[in-house]
């Protein structure tokens, strides 16, 4: 079966995927891991990942934070946070599954990959009984989890940026 992603990658010969259906996790969590992994290199990610399992750093709640506590004590970072340990074994299974998927693809060095696309999608709900004979069921719902992971490029030798003068003063040496 074809899994759809809703990412095109610009050089899909520098990409790897990976897809988690059908997952028993929480979707709120499971949104606010994906953002604080987003953009993030795979060694980093996964060291973020261990760290958060074991206590020792949260994520970030940026959406669905009501409740959340602050968690300025960890790092001395501030604002709202959780410890989705659920979630970020699931999401450690799948950057692994990755990492795998690329080392068996020609071309692609696993030291360079970075997060580029990790989206959380709803599934369906299922049912679920009750216990001790009641008609009444449950309603829980299922997440799907999409990765991508593409090699980065070395940037050598190209001209950093500081501040919007210096860069329209570049544009004009380059014309002239």
């Amino acid at each position: 079966m074809k899994i759809n992603y809703s990412y095109i990658s610009k050089a899909p010969e520098k990409a790897v995927k990976a897809c988690g259906k059908d997952l028993d996790v929480s979707f709120k969590a499971s949104v606010n891991v994906t953002k604080a992994l987003k953009g993030m290199k795979l060694e980093s990610a996964m060291k973020y990942l261990d760290d958060v399992i074991s206590f020792k750093d949260f994520i970030p709640y940026i959406k669905f934070c009501k409740g959340a506590g602050h968690r300025s004590e960890v790092g001395g970072k501030a604002g709202p946070g959780r410890y989705p340990v659920k979630i970020c074994k699931e999401v450690l299974k799948l950057l692994i599954s990755a990492e795998r998927n690329a080392e068996h693809s020609p071309g692609i060095d696993t030291k360079n990959l970075m997060i580029s696309h990790i989206q959380a999608s709803q599934g369906v709900k299922r049912k679920k009984a009750k216990p001790t004979g009641r008609r009444a069921t449950w309603g829980t719902r299922v997440t799907h989890i999409q990765l991508v992971l593409e090699e980065m490029k070395k940037k050598e030798n190209m001209p950093k940026y500081k501040d919007r003068k210096n860069k329209e003063k570049m544009k004009k040496e380059s014309h002239i």
